[in-house]
């Protein structure tokens, strides 16, 4: 509830933490105060350097402070003795650690890499860390599985803990934000929106119409509905293309906003893409649902693709993964393969009905013995177990083909599956 915050106190806030503030240009007047860069910013005694320095501090410059400084976040201890090898486990080396005051908290099944920095200021990998032998307290000792021996180890230098999935993620976004800040984004000129003003852009925001209260209230559906503050923030998003920020705390029915967004801008807007993506699977299903849900119940296809790992698609929008929309099409093109090479045949001037029986009889029994023949070709380069269980799977297969060949074609099974081929010529 209430006016929406300036981002201004956000970036305030941002650069007054101390990690953040050591990454940060900051440019000193003659009296060694920071010092405004844009027209109009001044620098007010009263309100602290931060003040000041957040009305001249380019956006590109705090987001990639904001990275910098959270690559420094990652836990990191200090060699405190020697290392040596641990009798009990090869390929293991025990280091000697300080944590300074921080808490190695991993849960037991994650992978952590340790890293140690090299000469010329490089993490690099040096092994991983096994949890299940580091020692904790005033003896505590690292596990290093695989070492790299070559790494720095001496006593004082540093190593850093991190997991797999915290490594993948910063990675990931790290490269996402060196995509925009160098223009690479898919929306060009992505943060001249953030600061139009600084670099001379006259970029403007995508304006959409303004839903009416009315248009609104249609979204009512028993406890589910808008209220004034999400309505107010509704507006703003459509009226601040293409990129705006909403805050929500938990239970504020954020997952029905976005639900209620995604249908409008299918329905009013007539919008045919739209990116929906979170740090975690379960938000993106969560959204997923309640917008098909939505769309279902008010008559408009979903038409979306999940796109990530299968397993993790909820069941009730499994359907829409990729990898099963991939497979209903071919299992889509497979039920109409018949129907094409017939009509293809037509126009070729074959007869409709010789070229439905050719179909039916390669689909029932040509494939069946092309895969029969290719099991027989195998057998030069097998040992005698896996050459038993080719043979096996040739002889089913071989009762398959007679039994259907049988029925369909009248051969009995002292024939051989070869004789498809004269089979084919007398239709």
């Amino acid at each position: 509830e209430g006016p929406v915050a300036d981002v201004g106190d956000l970036a305030r806030f941002l650069i007054s933490r101390d990690k953040l503030k050591r990454k940060l240009p900051i440019e000193q007047d003659t009296k060694g105060r920071p010092e405004a860069t844009r027209s109009g910013d001044a620098y007010a005694p009263g309100e602290g350097a931060q003040s000041a320095f957040a009305g001249s501090l380019p956006v590109g410059k705090l987001w990639q402070a904001l990275m910098d400084a959270e690559e420094e976040a990652f836990l990191t201890v200090t060699i405190a003795g020697e290392h040596r090898r641990n009798p009990y486990q090869e390929n293991q080396l025990l280091i000697p650690y300080h944590s300074n005051g921080r808490v190695l908290d991993y849960e037991s099944n994650e992978k952590i890499i340790v890293e140690s920095l090299t000469n010329d200021g490089v993490w690099r990998s040096c092994g991983s860390l096994n949890l299940r032998d580091t020692t904790f307290g005033q003896l505590a000792e690292l596990a290093v599985d695989f070492p790299f021996m070559k790494a720095n180890l001496r006593i004082g230098a540093k190593l850093r803990l991190m997991s797999t999935g915290d490594m993948g993620s910063y990675d990931k976004r790290r490269v996402a934000v060196d995509r925009i800040l160098s223009d690479k984004a898919v929306v060009p000129g992505l943060i001249d929106y953030f600061e139009p003003s600084a670099t001379g852009s006259d970029l403007r925001p995508i304006v959409h119409p303004a839903p009416t209260d009315e248009d609104l209230d249609q979204y009512s559906d028993g406890d589910k509905k808008l209220n004034a503050s999400q309505k107010e923030a509704f507006r703003r998003v459509l009226g601040n293309g293409p990129v705006s920020l909403l805050q929500g705390p938990p239970g504020t029915g954020k997952t029905w906003f976005i639900a209620v967004l995604l249908h409008y801008l299918m329905s009013r807007q007539r919008a045919r893409r739209i990116l929906l993506v979170s740090q975690a699977h379960e938000a993106v299903n969560n959204a997923l649902e309640k917008g098909q849900e939505l769309c279902r119940n008010r008559g408009i296809e979903f038409d979306a693709v999940r796109i990530g790992p299968e397993s993790a698609a909820s069941d009730e929008i499994r359907h829409l993964h990729s990898a099963s929309i991939e497979q209903s099409y071919r299992d889509r093109f497979k039920a109409e393969h018949k129907e094409r090479v017939v009509r293809l045949a037509v126009v070729l001037g074959l007869p409709k009905a010789f070229a439905e029986q050719m179909m039916d009889l390669h689909l029932r029994l040509g494939m069946l013995n092309e895969r029969i023949k290719r099991l027989q070709m195998r057998g030069d380069v097998e040992d005698d177990r896996a050459s038993a269980s080719r043979l096996a799977r040739i002889r089913a297969l071989s009762e398959t083909f007679f039994d259907i060949a049988a029925d369909v074609c009248e051969v009995s099974k002292a024939s051989s599956p070869t004789e498809v081929a004269p089979i084919s010529r007398t239709l």
